[in-house]
């Protein structure tokens, strides 16, 4: 849909364009997931379905969240000045692609240690999703 709306609103984005912004994100999704199930462990919260949307996460989860935001765009936002600056998105799209290397094996890496890590907070978990 953001495709589209670029499109009519200007033009159809340019090839080089497209894949540098797909390799953007094949770096921040990984990265987020890795922040999010490393959060949900070290600072679990019970979410209660009635009051969804009254349910304030804890500072340290939303400060950490923020954090690893500012550093995903600030990294995405100098990748594609450094492109711009030098005159060709092929540059934003390798340096991208070799980050998004570097953030899917980080990925893969906390995947394995989640079982671990949850193991190991066990009583952490229950007393939280036990919670009244």
């Amino acid at each position: 849909m953001a495709w589209i709306a670029v499109s009519v609103l200007y033009r159809p984005p340019t090839l080089d364009v497209m894949l540098a912004t797909w390799a953007g994100l094949l770096f921040a999704a990984p990265l987020n997931f890795s922040a999010g199930n490393l959060l949900s462990i070290y600072t679990p919260k019970k979410l209660d379905y009635s009051s969804f949307g009254r349910q304030r996460a804890s500072q340290t989860t939303v400060l950490i969240s923020l954090g690893v935001q500012i550093f995903i765009i600030g990294v995405g936002v100098g990748a594609f000045w450094l492109a711009r600056l030098k005159g060709s998105f092929w540059i934003a799209t390798s340096l991208l692609l070799i980050l998004a290397g570097i953030s899917l094996s980080g990925y893969a890496m906390i995947l394995k240690r989640m079982d671990r890590l949850a193991l190991a907070r066990r009583e952490t978990l229950v007393a939280e999703l036990c919670r009244a």
